[in-house]
């Protein structure tokens, strides 16, 4: 509800459900000049994701400019999950972003997975052109991010996306100082990690062709074909690694060719082949036998499911 003119106006959007107030905001009208400023609670009417990241109140602090359908926003919106900023403009003329810079800032990561918890985590993004298919500009940083016990810290992802012949192109450049809480032969080789290639979307299907990864103690290939919405995951992944440790063993630089397939009730399926070559040897027999040094190859077939 609200009262006045073009030149001013003043009202309020409210609402109650029960005794439980839904929404308190003032909103006003100055010339083509508008504001919205107040709470509201739509996580009452939330499930899942959206009910954890709006919960309890996300308060608005909205204002716009429009003329010419021309719309200058600057809008902050803010939960106890996270803070959204967005400022530039929104042309109706149009139908397309001119500038709009957007900062994202996750103040409680569990409330997107239980498991998911970070420090410092942050999104900021440019969109122009269409409503349909922007140009976007991103940046994805943190000082901590990790799942469960997995971490990756000092995490600087960006990139851009934009739809080209009916596909969408995502060019990844990614950096982390460290991964920690994976498997003890693994995270000594993930310091200084680095990703970069290039994605393509289209028809429901993600695909990479040029991944490289790196870190001081891997440097590898991969090529990705995933449905997400079918949960169908292929892949594979060649490379090496350096300066992998087998307790009571030795340590091997090893050598991969290996398919990653996704199957029936979430199985993933690792196969294909490895030669490892010993660098130093721990156990005093290896060690004595004639050479001095391993050489092994195998073919490997793994699954989350069993080996």
């Amino acid at each position: 509800t609200g009262t006045g003119n073009w030149a001013k106006w003043d009202g309020k959007l409210t609402g109650t459900a029960g005794t439980t107030q839904l929404a308190n905001v003032a909103i006003t009208g100055r010339d083509g000049r508008f504001t919205l400023r107040g709470p509201i609670r739509p996580s009452l009417f939330l499930s899942g994701v959206g009910h954890n990241m709006l919960e309890p109140v996300t308060r608005l602090d909205i204002s716009a400019y429009a003329q010419q359908r021309r719309v200058q926003l600057d809008a902050h919106i803010a939960s106890a999950s996270f803070t959204l900023a967005a400022k530039g403009r929104v042309d109706l003329a149009r139908n397309a972003f001119d500038q709009l810079m957007v900062d994202f800032r996750l103040t409680r990561p569990s409330g997107i997975l239980a498991n998911l918890h970070g420090d410092a985590v942050m999104a900021q993004a440019t969109l122009n052109g269409s409503f349909a298919a922007p140009d976007i500009s991103y940046k994805l940083t943190a000082r901590r991010l990790g799942f469960g016990a997995a971490q990756v810290e000092g995490l600087a992802v960006a990139g851009s996306a934009g739809e080209q012949d009916g596909q969408w192109r995502l060019p990844l450049h990614g950096q982390a100082r460290r991964i920690s809480g994976v498997a003890g032969n693994i995270a000594p080789l993930l310091h200084d990690v680095r990703l970069d290639g290039n994605f393509a979307y289209a028809n429901g299907k993600l695909m990479a062709d040029d991944l490289r990864l790196r870190s001081n103690g891997i440097d590898a290939s991969a090529v990705v074909l995933a449905e997400p919405g079918k949960g169908v995951y292929t892949g594979t992944l060649n490379g090496r690694i350096n300066g992998y440790r087998v307790e009571s063993v030795g340590e091997f630089n090893l050598q991969t060719n290996l398919d990653l397939k996704s199957g029936a009730n979430n199985s993933v399926r690792l196969s294909g082949h490895v030669m490892a070559r010993s660098t130093r040897l721990l156990n005093d027999g290896m060690r004595n036998f004639p050479g001095g040094s391993m050489l092994v190859a195998s073919h490997v077939r793994n699954s989350n499911t069993g080996a």
